[in-house]
């Protein structure tokens, strides 16, 4: 988080400022200060599910929360590993880069060891 996003959550958060207030102070319009805070907050959600949320691209998240009903899925990313990927490939709207992704990311926390072997794929 730079140092303008800090300013605009602080101001907006601590100081209950106005994102018109805010962009004049910024030098931005207030539809900047908007989606500079929104998009913030959205990546605060998504820090507080660990690692892996964070990692996992943003369409791999809604997929997964579409399909598990929850966002809480993120949190539990060895439940994914578990699963495999031969049987998440199965699930509609899941297709090879979304699995894929979704490797890469458990690979990365260090939930899977190798990402091919999980995708059951041949060499």
């Amino acid at each position: 988080m730079n140092d303008q996003e800090k300013l605009v959550l602080t101001k907006r958060d601590e100081e209950g400022c106005t994102f018109t207030k805010i962009g004049s102070m910024l030098g931005i319009t207030p539809q900047r200060a908007r989606d500079i805070y929104i998009r913030q907050k959205e990546l605060r959600k998504i820090e507080a599910y660990g690692p892996f949320a964070v990692i996992l691209p943003p369409v791999c998240r809604g997929r997964l929360t579409i399909h598990f009903g929850t966002p809480d899925i993120l949190g539990r990313p060895d439940k994914l590993a578990a699963m495999g990927g031969y049987k998440m490939l199965g699930l509609a709207y899941f297709g090879t880069w979304t699995v894929t992704q979704i490797a890469e990311a458990l690979h990365k926390t260090g939930y899977i060891d190798n990402p091919k072997r999980w995708l059951n794929r041949k060499r």
